[in-house]
């Protein structure tokens, strides 16, 4: 599952030059889990440092994580 979400992630940074980021509620719809179980594992990339979460106008968004 992570594996999917790092390549969603991936391609939506290559695609706006790192402007852009993937609505959690698309991640659900892309994945066909329920938003329960996306959180979940966003909260635990996000522990890992592996993503990043924004506010957007509209809810969460995902993010690669930019390495400082």
């Amino acid at each position: 599952m992570k594996n999917k979400i790092l390549k969603i992630v991936n391609a939506k940074h290559r695609e706006s030059d790192g402007k852009c980021g993937t609505y959690l509620h698309e991640f659900a719809n892309l994945l066909g889990q329920s938003m329960a179980e996306v959180n979940e594992i966003f909260s635990e990339m996000y522990n890992d440092e592996e993503i990043d979460i924004r506010i957007g106008i509209n809810g969460y968004m995902i993010f690669k994580l930019k390495k400082t």
